[in-house]
């Protein structure tokens, strides 16, 4: 029971993320469902399940912003990361995915890497790009809000 409360608290944290920003990503929409569904088991956890069904946070075991009229972050200056050296020079090519706050003038607050490929090679380049990124804010009933977005950043050398 414990791990499904963990579970629940940590789903919990990233269901805000995601209603703010509108972002709607599959595999966490899957994983949030899993855990919607064992929760729904838990005596403790029932109750504040059927609340949010109820409230129009979720409907079953689907995430879905309701009663509310979200914009999604619009881009206004994306930069390129720059290449780490020594990935350059060994030709070592990959990716990392980030979690980026932005605030309501549009302005990305923080960046949380949540995967790289390889580890400990990219993560550096793509948090200082993310954190120079600048966005239109997203709104809520036309009211600028702070909103959180994921971007896989590539790193692909040229084949010239």
């Amino acid at each position: 029971m414990l791990t499904i409360k963990k579970a629940w608290s940590d789903c919990a944290e990233r269901l805000d993320h995601v209603v703010r920003s509108d972002y709607k990503s599959e595999k966490l929409t899957r994983q949030l469902a899993a855990v919607l569904k064992r929760a729904a088991k838990v005596p403790e956890l029932s109750a504040t399940l059927e609340a949010a069904e109820r409230d129009g946070f979720i409907a079953g075991t689907d995430v879905l912003p309701s009663r509310t009229v979200f914009t999604s972050l619009r881009p206004l200056k994306i930069s390129d990361p720059s290449y780490p050296r020594a990935a350059l020079h060994l030709g070592i090519e990959g990716y990392a995915e980030v979690l980026f706050h932005v605030d309501m003038s549009g302005t990305v607050e923080s960046v949380e890497v949540l995967d790289a490929y390889p580890p400990n090679v990219f993560e550096q380049a793509a948090a200082a790009a993310a954190l120079q990124w600048k966005f239109e804010p997203a709104t809520k009933n036309g009211a600028a809000v702070p909103s959180a977005g994921v971007e896989r950043i590539e790193f692909r050398l040229s084949r010239d």
